[in-house]
C-alpha cells in the first residue's frame, strides 16, 4: 500500500520510483512483500518507455542502480 503511495506520487520521476520502490523492497521482511514491491514498480517502469528512452546518462545509472538493489533485496528474501 505505502508503495503504490509511494509511486503514485511521482516524486523525482522515475527514477525517484525506481529509488522508492527499492527502498520498500529493501525494507521488506519477507519475500511476499519484496515481490510486491518489486511487482508494483514493474507496472510503472513498463509503461515508461518513452521517459527510459530520454534518460541523461546519469539518470540511466542511477535507474539502473536502484533496480539491481530492489531485485538484490528480493532475491535474498527468497532464498
Amino acid at each position: 500500500m505505502l508503495l503504490s503511495l509511494l509511486l503514485a506520487c511521482g516524486g523525482g520521476g522515475l527514477v525517484g520510483q525506481a529509488e522508492s520502490a527499492a527502498d520498500a523492497a529493501c525494507a521488506c521482511a519477507d519475500a511476499a512483500c519484496a515481490k510486491e514491491a518489486v511487482a508494483a514498480f514493474n507496472k510503472v517502469s513498463f509503461k515508461a518507455d518513452a521517459e527510459k528512452k530520454a534518460f541523461s546518462p546519469e539518470q540511466k545509472a542511477a535507474f539502473d542502480s536502484a533496480v539491481d538493489r530492489m531485485s538484490s533485496c528480493r532475491d535474498a528474501l527468497m532464498k
